[in-house]
């Protein structure tokens, strides 16, 4: 998580009436603070990546131990959401982050 993001979380997390309950809830204020301040393509393609990495080590695994292309199941299953993850990251990158991020970025940094 990028300092820019922590800190434009906070300054949203304080500033907004409809977040200030996450501040009252001390022990997972990091946790809540961390979501305010990712955006949620940004999350959708962190686990879109893990799951594409996760996926291809295990195929790179089965073709060392079989030295033949080996695809599983639920390798497929993984590989089929990393994708989905990943282009839903680009779907929501285009659509969200200028219609929704950028307005409020504009409002919370206004002086």
């Amino acid at each position: 998580m990028s300092a820019v993001a922590f800190f434009i979380g906070l300054f949203a997390a304080s500033a907004h009436p409809l977040l200030l309950p996450l501040l009252q809830v001390l022990p997972l204020y990091p946790v809540y603070l961390s979501l305010v301040s990712w955006q949620v393509y940004a999350i959708v393609r962190v686990v879109g990546y893990t799951l594409l990495g996760v996926a291809l080590t295990r195929i790179a695994l089965q073709l060392f131990k079989q030295r033949r292309l080996v695809v599983e199941e639920e390798v497929r299953k993984l590989l089929l959401w990393a994708l989905v993850l990943i282009a839903l990251d680009f779907a929501l990158k285009a659509a969200v982050a200028n219609s929704v991020y950028q307005p409020l970025l504009k409002e919370l940094t206004r002086v």
